[in-house]
C-alpha cells in the first residue's frame, strides 16, 4: 500500500490529454507563454510549488491526531487545508509528543486550525494566513474539500467507517490503529479499498 510520498509521485491528475500538471507548466514556460510568474506559484529552486503539493485534511484532533498533523505540516510537499473534530475546543487531552511528556493540553478543531494557520503564516510576507478550514462533521469535510488524503485519529470504533467514506471518495488514507474492530469490518474496508483502487496506510510505532 502506498504512503503519502508515493501517492505524490503517482499523482495521475492531468490536463485532459494525458499530460501531467508539472509537464504542462514546463512546456508552457519553454514556449515563452509565461513571461513573469511569481516564485510562489512555480516554486523557487529547492522548493515545492503550491500546485504540486499534496493536500491533506485531519479528522480527529485529540492529542495523537494533533501531533500527526504537526508532523504532516512539517513536510514541504504537503499542505494541510482542513481539520475536523466533533469537539470545537477543550482541555484535558494528553499529549503524545514524547519529547514533552504527557502534559494536559487543549485540542479540538479550532486549536488545530489555529496551529496550522499560524505555521503557514510564517511563510507569508504579510505574516498572516487563514487557509485551513474547520469542520465538525467528517462527511461535510469530504463533500466540500477536494483533498488528496486524510489523516484519521478519531476514537477507535469510528476508524473503519470514516476510512471507507474517504476511500469511496477516492482519498488516500492514513489511519491510526486499530484500523477495524472486527473481521467483518476488515473485510468491508478491504473490499472498499479494492473497489476504489486507492491507497491506505496504517502507521507503525511512530509517524
Amino acid at each position: 500500500m502506498n504512503n503519502f510520498k508515493e501517492a505524490k509521485e503517482l499523482d495521475t491528475r492531468t490536463d485532459g490529454r494525458g499530460t501531467s500538471r508539472r509537464k504542462f507548466l514546463q512546456t508552457m514556460a519553454a514556449a515563452g507563454m509565461f513571461s513573469v510568474v511569481p516564485r510562489r506559484i512555480l516554486g523557487a529552486p529547492g522548493q515545492v510549488s503550491p500546485n504540486s503539493k499534496l493536500t491533506v485534511a485531519g479528522i480527529g484532533l485529540g492529542g495523537q491526531g494533533l501531533q500527526n498533523m504537526v508532523a504532516f505540516q512539517a513536510l514541504p510537499e504537503v499542505q494541510v487545508i482542513a481539520v475536523c473534530d466533533v469537539n470545537r475546543e477543550g482541555g484535558g487531552y494528553i499529549s503524545w509528543n514524547w519529547s514533552e511528556g504527557k502534559e494536559q493540553q487543549k485540542c479540538g478543531r479550532e486549536p488545530a486550525r489555529r496551529l496550522m494557520d499560524e505555521k503557514y503564516a510564517k511563510g507569508q510576507r504579510s505574516g498572516q494566513y487563514r487557509g485551513c478550514k474547520a469542520y465538525a462533521d467528517y462527511r461535510e469535510l469530504l463533500d466540500k474539500e477536494d483533498v488528496d488524503g486524510v489523516m484519521i485519529a478519531t476514537p477507535d470504533h469510528s476508524h473503519a467507517v470514516i476510512t471507507m467514506a474517504a476511500l469511496k471518495r477516492g482519498k488516500h488514507v492514513y489511519c491510526e490503529k486499530p484500523l477495524t474492530w472486527s473481521v467483518e469490518e476488515a473485510r468491508q474496508v478491504t473490499e472498499t479499498q479494492s473497489q476504489s483502487g486507492d491507497a491506505m496506510r496504517e502507521p507503525g510505532p511512530g509517524i
